[in-house]
């Protein structure tokens, strides 16, 4: 259970830190919520991500930008939200009135009203939406149509801007805070379901795995280009991995997995949110990012084994090492003598 001394929050703004790429890696250095703060209230301390509650406006502006979905508005579920959006009959989504703020969107949003909908749909920003929320949602869009352009689908995500008066605005907000989490009632089970699928993976990603598969008979095509910020692929260099599990460790999704023997390091795109994580951990850099990935295994969260080792034993100091070919001696021996030439001296040559 969640002790309430991990939420940090501002009235219906709320940081989970359990989800924060930088509780369990304080070497992280994802600062998208910041970055994307303009009035300083998330900032660094003890090298995580915390939250300055006199200084937060409770906006939700930055929580699109999280890869985890570690900061939410308690009154909003963007989740409920596009399973709410698709089942009406509208082509557009307008800052302020239908959603509090634009950027509550990520390209995972965009993509899985896209397919639901299988229309073009408006983005719309007004004279109210903030310059760096307008470039934000066009980012987003952006990425959202090159994935869509990918999978050879016609309708394309725009972004649209319009006049409004501060009377509207105002109105709208109200209506997103007090009536919109009632309107979207009827799809809170689907989107609390979509929260338990996966103990570690966002809710987004699931939406968006899902929202494929909708379509799945539709789609004629097998390998994609990954896209940074939406669908990631990884690779391990067999000879320069030294099997530590680190990557797998630190994985805060666990798209990386040890085998159940720790002989082998699995991976599943369906829960990569290329966060970077796994690569900044390694440290004979054995990983890498494939420009390419399977549709279907993303879809479906097929796993594939990246490495496997097998275990020899080591003839000098007894103990299993990882096999790569070199002989029955592990490195850390085969390196000794080398890097401890100077105690091997015998008193004869002093």
């Amino acid at each position: 259970m969640r002790e309430d001394v991990f939420l940090q929050r501002k009235e219906f703004f709320v940081l989970d830190a359990l989800r924060c790429l930088r509780h369990d890696n304080s070497q992280n250095q994802c600062s998208k919520c910041i970055n994307i703060c303009d009035v300083n209230a998330l900032s660094i301390f003890k090298k995580r991500i915390t939250l300055n509650a006199e200084l937060c406006t409770n906006c939700g502006e930055c929580i699109g930008s999280c890869p985890t979905e570690s900061l939410s508005l308690e009154s909003f579920d963007m989740s409920g939200f596009v399973l709410d959006f698709v089942q009406k009959d509208k082509s557009s989504i307008v800052d302020g009135v239908d959603v509090p703020t634009v950027g509550m969107f990520d390209a995972y949003h965009i993509v899985s009203i896209m397919l639901r909908k299988k229309s073009d749909i408006d983005f719309v920003t007004t004279s109210h939406t903030k310059e760096n929320m307008t470039k934000y949602i066009n980012d987003k869009i952006d990425t959202a149509n090159e994935f869509l352009e990918q999978l050879n689908l016609p309708y394309r995500a725009k972004s649209v801007f319009k006049e409004t008066t501060t009377d509207t605005k105002k109105r709208g907000l109200l209506k997103n805070i007090f009536t919109i989490t009632k309107e979207i009632k009827t799809d809170d089970n689907a989107s609390k379901q979509l929260k338990k699928v996966e103990k570690y993976v966002p809710p987004k990603l699931t939406l968006l795995k899902n929202s494929l598969k909708l379509i799945s008979e539709e789609l004629n095509v097998e390998n994609i280009k990954t896209v940074k910020g939406l669908i990631a692929n990884k690779e391990i260099d067999f000879q320069a991995c030294t099997n530590c599990g680190e990557c797998a460790h630190f994985c805060p999704t666990e798209a990386l997995f040890r085998s159940s023997e720790n002989d082998g390091i699995f991976f599943q795109s369906g829960k990569c949110i290329g966060c970077g994580v796994c690569k900044m951990v390694c440290e004979p850099d054995a990983i890498t990012s494939p420009a390419s990935v399977d549709l279907t295994r993303f879809m479906f969260d097929q796993a594939d084994l990246l490495v496997h080792y097998e275990y020899h034993t080591c003839n000098e100091c007894k103990t299993a090492f990882a096999y790569k070919g070199k002989g029955d001696i592990c490195d850390r021996c085969l390196t000794y003598k080398d890097d401890f030439a100077d105690m091997f001296v015998m008193a004869k040559d002093l």
